[in-house]
């Protein structure tokens, strides 16, 4: 089956938040919270990614959860439409992207299908699909269908 890709959600610089992959018949749909952190700006590369861990780590201490979903909310509050492929965290910044773990929610993303969403970013990763990268081929991601 041939899939068009499309990106809807909005990357402000030296931002961290949370994406969500959506499957509608034949288009593969990119959505997202992400919020610019000022934070970010000052770090390196590196830094920033170390700084998306630790906000899923670190508790907010008024609301007892992690910092990540103070920022940028629940995967399932994403506005989006058709169903729900799978989630992950992100940090974004000059025309980069890293992606961090599977949604406790949905499952994890392929990082090929993001890097179709979003061609001009380059898109690097670490524990998708089950805290290990995806081996399979994207078309198998793209052909399950439902909740994982």
């Amino acid at each position: 089956m041939h899939y068009t890709f499309e990106n809807h959600c909005e990357f402000p610089e030296n931002s961290v938040g949370k994406l969500i992959l959506c499957k509608e018949e034949e288009k593969i749909l990119l959505f997202g919270k992400m919020a610019a952190l000022d934070e970010i700006a000052s770090l390196t590369w590196e830094e920033a990614k170390e700084r998306l861990k630790k906000l899923m780590r670190e508790k907010d201490p008024e609301r007892g959860i992690a910092r990540i979903r103070v920022i940028a909310g629940d995967h399932r509050e994403i506005p989006h439409r058709a169903s729900v492929l799978g989630g992950t965290q992100a940090v974004y910044r000059d025309q980069r992207i890293f992606l961090l773990r599977d949604s406790a929610r949905y499952g994890g993303v392929h990082p090929d299908a993001v890097q179709q969403c979003i061609p001009h970013v380059a898109v690097e990763h670490e524990s998708l699909g089950g805290f290990s990268d995806y081996r399979d081929p994207l078309e198998i991601f793209l052909a399950y269908e439902g909740e994982r």
